[in-house]
């Protein structure tokens, strides 16, 4: 079955398949601090005894008021105008686990660079997190293909599953199956 997560982002709403990307209760995940992680937060609500590991203060405060679940902050400092702990010591508690799953976000997805955030400290953290998983996840929508940023937080190689909202260009389904990456969009067949 193919289930849908509404991703809001101004102007327009996006639909991202969520596919089972979370087949059983009591996984242990790691999300970053991007907005896109924070529906992702919202929508996994309905499972039980999870783990969730963010540096993001708007995550924590979602799932504040989910009761059975393992809900750990990263800690470090907060980034000033972001609610996203950053530095040494984020990424040292980020290298202190190994999780089932990582979802993260970025600012751009190029096919020479990968994938990139518009600062270095959002960058680092990030790379951290996709070396503290078993399987990495990429949600990402189609506005952020072919674009390039400041600072390269992983190789798509890196990757495991990428989500996005359309069908990617056959240029980029066809680097994402050079790449070992499965890419999941709206439509597409099972």
């Amino acid at each position: 079955p193919l289930f849908f997560l509404m991703i809001r982002r101004p102007p327009r709403s996006t639909l991202f398949p969520y596919t089972t990307l979370f087949r059983s209760d009591g996984e242990h995940l790691l999300l970053d601090a991007s907005t896109t992680a924070v529906f992702v937060a919202k929508a996994l609500k309905e499972k039980e005894r999870l783990t969730v590991i963010t540096n993001s203060m708007e995550i924590l405060l979602e799932l504040s008021d989910v009761s059975g679940w393992n809900i750990i902050s990263t800690g470090g400092v907060m980034k000033e105008g972001y609610l996203a702990f950053l530095g040494s010591k984020t990424e040292d508690a980020i290298r202190s686990y190994y999780v089932d799953k990582v979802i993260i976000s970025c600012k751009a997805l190029d096919h020479e660079w990968g994938i990139m955030e518009s600062q270095e400290a959002f960058g680092t953290t990030k790379k951290a997190m996709i070396a503290s998983g078993r399987e990495k996840i990429l949600v990402v929508d189609s506005t952020k293909f072919d674009q390039t940023a400041f600072s390269v937080a992983g190789k798509l190689r890196d990757i495991d599953v990428v989500v996005t909202d359309r069908k990617p260009s056959e240029k980029w389904l066809a680097h994402f199956a050079s790449e070992g990456v499965e890419c999941r969009y709206p439509g597409m067949q099972s």
